[in-house]
């Protein structure tokens, strides 16, 4: 057991420092890319279209098909928002935003109409991304780059699949990592967790008042 567990651990913090941008993707998942700098995630902004959220994407896609998945798709939708809540006034403007769900799905052997939906968000609130280092005077921060939000979900989620690999359930399970989900800087209209909710014809409410939760049954790590 202490052996399976090492390699596990070593496995999720080899793909987190992937993840946010400590190194480079593997050559075998970007090949389009020709210098080792362009590579790098460095930035999963949940407002622009042109960053490496789509490099992210091809990079936990390719993590999935490593372990042997073969039920991988890709939801994919455009989104028109005005962001109000940037501190900085140049930003707080009209966007027209691609998105992009990345779904692996386990059959189920007995009940396949029953769905075990696990997920995580991987976009994050903007490229310097930060967490509290604990440390005195307070507002010490470390940049993190989403590693805390949500990097850690998002590779807890990988871990998951890493370890369900060759395994049968009997319900249907599906992995799903959501894009715009950071409800800070867009409403929940735009969010990955109804957009997939909706696709999976899966109940969803909106109550009033409430506009940046979009999604009562659909729940996501943010650990």
């Amino acid at each position: 057991g202490g052996v399976v567990q090492e390699d596990l651990l070593s496995w999720c913090q080899e793909s987190l420092h992937v993840l946010t941008g400590n190194k480079p993707v593997p050559e075998e998942c970007c090949s389009k890319q020709k210098e080792e700098s362009q590579n790098l995630i460095v930035d999963r902004s949940v407002i622009f279209t042109e960053n490496q959220r789509t490099l992210a994407v091809d990079y936990l896609e390719y993590l999935a098909k490593s372990l042997g998945y073969q039920h991988i798709s890709r939801q994919k939708w455009q989104k028109s928002f005005r962001a109000e809540n940037f501190l900085m006034a140049e930003h707080r403007k009209d966007y027209i935003v691609n998105y992009e769900n990345l779904v692996v799905t386990i059959p189920g052997t007995e009940h396949p109409e029953e769905l075990v939906i696990i997920g995580a968000h991987y976009d994050v609130q903007n490229s310097f991304s930060r967490c509290w280092t604990g440390k005195e005077p307070k507002g010490q921060y470390a940049v993190t780059q989403g590693a805390d939000d949500n990097g850690s979900g998002t590779i807890g989620c990988m871990a998951l699949l890493k370890q369900f690999a060759n395994k049968q359930f009997k319900r249907t399970i599906k992995v799903v990592l959501f894009d715009g989900e950071e409800p800070g800087v867009i409403n929940s209209l735009c969010s990955g967790s109804l957009y997939f909710t909706r696709s999976e014809h899966m109940k969803y409410k909106i109550e009033e008042g409430e506009e940046y939760w979009a999604c009562k049954e659909c729940t996501f790590l943010n650990v």
